[in-house]
């Protein structure tokens, strides 16, 4: 019984450091893998599926605009445009922050994206980035993807239908023709997930078979589902609700 309650003292003491820690980590604009970036500014975990605290279909453009120039992972961004609003941080990579609204005004999608940066400007200005994490990270999150999406030469894309995300990971040499748990994000998408309207429009995905070889997709069923057009930088189109 003593060594019972001995161990769940321990494990609360743990859970509470860790806590402690995270808190900290994002104040001082460091997080240790992907975790930072579903944060509010101030640290705490979203209510919901966030994105630097940043909701679809609930935070307001100007609402989104403010929690985006106050978190500290990515205040010393770049302000690139107000319409649609965009940022950008430069380091080795380019990482580049965008959203785009709904007529009445809230967020329609949020993306996060990073690319291979070529070359360097005189006086620019590098700073440090966030990390958006591996696939390992998103499958944890968000749990098995719905559907696939492959195109020539482009990033393989992961469509969580329900969670309302889409993200793409880098194609590298190292990992070329295979899906792998290591595999970095180049793009991470949070959409608003709505019903099917008039102009909604079917698209055949493919099944998510896991971490395999390319190839073996091309022998996979597809699956039709109906989308919606999405204004994006991150993504053309979205599964919507039947």
């Amino acid at each position: 019984m003593a060594q019972r309650f001995l161990a769940g003292l321990l494990t609360l003491i743990a859970l509470f450091t860790l806590a402690i820690t995270l808190t900290r980590a994002v104040g001082q604009g460091q997080m240790p893998h992907a975790e930072g970036i579903f944060t509010m500014p101030d640290g705490t975990v979203c209510p919901r599926l966030c994105l630097f605290g940043v909701m679809p279909g609930i935070t307001t453009a100007a609402q989104a605009a403010a929690l985006l120039r106050a978190h500290p992972l990515i205040r010393d961004f770049d302000l690139i445009s107000t319409q649609p609003f965009r940022i950008e941080g430069h380091n080795d990579w380019i990482m580049m922050i965008s959203f785009n609204v709904t007529p009445d005004g809230t967020v329609d999608e949020i993306t996060l994206a990073r690319y291979i940066r070529y070359g360097q400007i005189e006086g620019d200005r590098l700073i440090p980035l966030p990390d958006p994490g591996v696939l390992g990270d998103a499958l944890n999150r968000f749990g098995s993807p719905d559907f696939v999406q492959l195109t020539q030469g482009g990033d393989p894309s992961l469509i969580f239908a329900n969670a309302g995300v889409i993200t793409n990971l880098v194609r590298t040499r190292g990992v070329a023709g295979r899906i792998v748990l290591n595999q970095p994000l180049s793009r991470l998408t949070l959409f608003r997930r709505e019903k099917c309207t008039d102009s909604a429009f079917d698209y055949s995905f493919l099944r998510w078979l896991g971490a395999a070889q390319l190839r073996r997709y091309s022998f996979s069923h597809s699956v039709t589902r109906a989308v919606r057009r999405m204004n994006s930088a991150g993504a053309t189109f979205a599964p919507c609700r039947s």
